[in-house]
């Protein structure tokens, strides 16, 4: 069999072996079938998809004798009758649809560098946030790569798309036309507000008059009208097409089947209404974005709808809380504290202040904007606009409370970690085990309820019990820290608090146990066995587990073992806690202080391991969620569309092809809020002060130590990190555990000292420190210093340099 060529002109016949879709793209193919049936097309060629695949595979340069061919095919394109020099379109087509996720570059002059330039643009972006992104989503790993048509560009006076078949809330089905003057890429990419015109399909006459200026003439409108109902009664679906009018002559750019109701995917107009949306909730107050962002960034609706029953007031949160001698508000039973702003978790501080009631207390809105760590703690100030005129009746009653609270969390301290190792190795093993052999061997029926009473325990029994050692040991942790400012001064006490917990062990951190693997030489599969139920951002529902894809397991243990050879840090850059403990008081002259919070230490130690334990067993739980999805989503053929549905969706009897339209509505708009750049706080003015100079910078330290290297920005570099980088993000996702171990430092955006990038940071050794608005302070290339020991990050310039010690 002949292998196939890597770019075909659009009069050249493709072999009949040859799958065009997977080999050309989808557009590609759209526009050859156009070609054939005599439409009036712009003459074109396409590069195909393994183009795309060797393109990256060698480091982003085109296979050899590639750029000759297109040269060759270039010269054969029609150059029509314009008086310029010859130009034309670069425009992507993949295998499938991945609208508004790749790249199309007009009016290239037709010169090498040019078309090398152009065709490497669109090439690139494949790789990029958005495609990525895109694919992950909808699981679309086999497909290799984006073709790229190279099509003689065409100067309209008009052009815009077409849609077949839209369906109108008071009728039947109309065709829809949306247009500009000039090109039409602003209707496509949304950049400008069309002019639209409606016709019935059986009429074919205007419902809408366009405006004067700019108009197309109404025998244009029934010639757009009878070819697109002609197309779609040759492919048998209604279609979309993207036209334009030169010279009077229509042209056709592109055809596809529709896919969703309404025309254009609207996402500007989807950015714009959420950017209202969030202005109306900050009159609520300050929003911060909230820990969970750390490991699910841009929750899935599926995803978000168990989150908001684990954190909700009537929820596995509140229950905790309830666990504690406290009764959440009816307004965060029935709301929760946070909120989906431009696709991101963020917490109101107002409404979480609530989880303590009925005590009236606020969180320090100011200690929060220069600090966004403050929700890490609770409530410190009293609300005074929660005080009413009975208030001093309730004192008496409060105080009980207050004292019957207290007498429960200490003994709930001296039994905890007993507690939870008893649930975690009894009960909860069992009934996860059980829900998951009746979901198996269940019908319909069965295996939905059975969802349903799945994640009724995960999320609402299980997880109070899961995390409450962890909230103690933060708790224990915190009252020791305000103990240590009162004696030591406010950033002293902060200092040797943070110290003081730094070497505490992290048993369930999967990527300390491969450096323990390593040292120890156990065997990968057992890791597999203990840790497969782990993945990066492992909060959300739609992401793989490790067990799922133990390729990728493999691949990542052995990044692990070619560039750390280091043994977690330990406590080697400090004395022993208790040691240092008593050496700090005794500098400061209060030395008999040490016995007053000895216990205090000692628990914040035993119990913030804690927090790790909780959250590898609660991953547990939501793996179990997720292969339940999974079979659901088989047996339904809809895939990573599943995830676009909310837990309450899931029903029996449900039938994948009547929800496809509203999943195409929600993903299209999960896809444009993506775009969205929001700071960590919504709604509260700006700290005073600077942070420091151009070449130095003061942050948050999270996790001790100095080194220098080149910034790495994560989210906005198409190439991964190399080795000895100073990695740069918005927060401490657990997606940079994967390159953790090359790394010499991070600077980011957002973070909690006790967030599980900071923990296995400082168990190997490596400076975190977090700096507002970093990432629009630092860019990929620079050369800085990060002192986390001093809090500060220095930028090397020509003509200075950093004092390290």
């Amino acid at each position: 069999m002949t292998r196939p060529r890597s770019i075909y002109g659009c009069d050249e016949a493709l072999p009949e072996h040859l799958d065009g879709r997977r080999h050309l793209g989808q557009k590609a193919m759209g526009l050859r079938w156009l070609w054939e049936q005599g439409y009036s097309v712009p003459a074109f060629f396409t590069i195909s998809t393994e183009v795309c695949a060797a393109y990256h595979a060698s480091s982003r340069r085109l296979p050899p004798g590639v750029l000759d061919e297109v040269m060759e095919q270039a010269s054969r394109l029609i150059r029509g009758e314009s008086t310029g020099p010859p130009r034309v379109a670069v425009r992507s087509g993949a295998p499938e649809s991945m609208p508004g996720a790749l790249e199309t570059v007009l009016g290239v002059p037709m010169t090498e560098p040019a078309l090398e330039s152009a065709i490497g643009a669109v090439l690139d972006s494949w790789s990029g946030p958005p495609a990525v992104a895109y694919r992950r989503a909808f699981q679309l790993d086999q497909v290799v790569g984006t073709g790229v048509t190279v099509q003689t560009l065409v100067e309209t006076e008009c052009a815009g798309v077409l849609f077949s078949a839209v369906d109108t809330e008071d009728g039947p089905a109309e065709l829809r036309i949306e247009y500009v003057p000039g090109s039409g890429k602003q209707v496509v990419d949304g950049s400008r507000n069309p002019i639209e015109i409606r016709v019935p399909r059986s009429e074919q006459e205007l419902t809408n008059r366009p405006p004067v200026s700019g108009a197309i003439e109404p025998s244009q409108i029934r010639q757009l009208c009878t070819v697109a109902l002609e197309i779609e009664s040759k492919l048998g679906y209604p279609v979309d097409l993207e036209w334009g009018y030169s010279d009077g002559l229509l042209y056709l750019f592109q055809v596809g089947r529709i896919s969703t109701q309404g025309g254009s995917d609207g996402a500007a107009t989807t950015r714009e209404e959420e950017l209202r949306r969030i202005r109306r909730l900050e009159q609520e107050g300050p929003w911060l974005r909230h820990a969970l962002h750390e490991s699910v960034p841009t929750p899935t609706p599926l995803t978000w709808s168990v989150l908001e029953q684990l954190m909700s007031g009537s929820g596995g949160f509140g229950n905790l809380y309830r666990m504690l001698g406290f009764e959440p508000s009816q307004r965060v039973r029935q709301q929760g504290f946070l909120a989906l702003m431009g696709g991101r978790i963020y917490a109101n501080p107002g409404r979480q202040a609530e989880l303590f009631a009925p005590w009236p207390l606020q969180y320090d809105v100011t200690a929060m904007i220069s600090d966004d760590a403050g929700l890490d703690v609770g409530p410190s100030m009293i609300d005074v606009d929660k005080i009413d005129s009975l208030f001093l009746f309730r004192i008496p009653w409060l105080a009980w409370k207050a004292m019957s609270s207290r007498r429960r969390i200490v003994r709930m301290t001296r039994s905890a970690a007993s507690d939870f190792d008893q649930f975690v190795q009894g009960e909860y093993a069992n009934r996860l085990q059980q829900y998951q052999a009746e979901f198996e061997q269940g019908e319909n029926q069965v295996r939905m309820e059975t969802l349903h009473r799945l994640c009724e325990f995960v999320l609402h029994q299980a997880a109070p019990r899961l995390l409450l050692p962890g909230l103690l040991g933060g708790h224990a942790w915190n009252r020791l820290r305000t103990k240590l400012q009162q004696w030591l001064g406010e950033d002293t006490g902060d200092r040797v608090s943070r110290e003081l917990i730094c070497d505490i062990p992290l048993d369930h951190s999967p990527l300390v146990a491969f450096v323990r693997e390593q040292s120890a030489g156990e065997d990968d599969a057992a890791l597999l066995q203990e840790y497969g139920h782990r993945c990066f951002e492992e909060m959300e529902l739609s992401a793989p587990r490790w067990r799922e894809t133990p390729d990728r397991f493999q691949e990542l243990v052995n990044d692990w073992h070619s560039t750390n050879t280091a043994q977690p840090a330990g406590n080697t850059r400090v004395p022993p806690a208790q040691e240092r403990l008593e050496q700090a008081l005794a500098e400061a002259g209060v030395h008999s202080l040490a016995s007053r919070v000895t216990n205090t230490l000692r628990e914040a130690r035993q119990l913030l391991v804690y927090r790790e334990h909780g959250r590898h067993f609660l991953m547990q739980g939501f793996a179990a969620i997720r292969q339940c999805v999974e079979a659901i989503a088989r047996q339904t053929e809809l895939g990573a569309a599943i995830y676009f549905l909310e837990l309450s969706e899931l029903e029996v009897g449900l039938d994948g092809d009547r929800v496809r339209s509203k999943i195409e509505q929600r993903r299209k708009r999960w896809q444009a809020l993506q775009e969205l750049r929001l700071p960590v706080i919504l709604g509260a003015p700006i700290a005073d002060g600077e942070t420091g100079s151009r070449e130095r910078t003061t942050g948050r330290s999270l996790s001790l130590g100095i080194d220098r290297g080149t910034v790495h920005d994560l989210e906005s570099a198409e190439d991964g990190p190399s080795e000895g980088s100073i990695l740069l993000c918005s927060s401490l996702s657990p997606k940079l555990l994967a390159h953790l171990p090359g790394a010499k430092a991070i600077i980011a955006e957002q973070g909690g000292y006790l967030s599980h990038v900071a923990l296995v940071a400082r168990a190997l050794g490596k400076p975190v420190i977090i700096v507002r608005d970093a990432c629009d302070q630092y860019r990929c290339g620079e050369d800085v210093t990060v002192n986390a020991d001093l809090g500060e990050v220095y930028r090397h310039t020509s003509d200075s340099e950093a004092s390290v010690t």
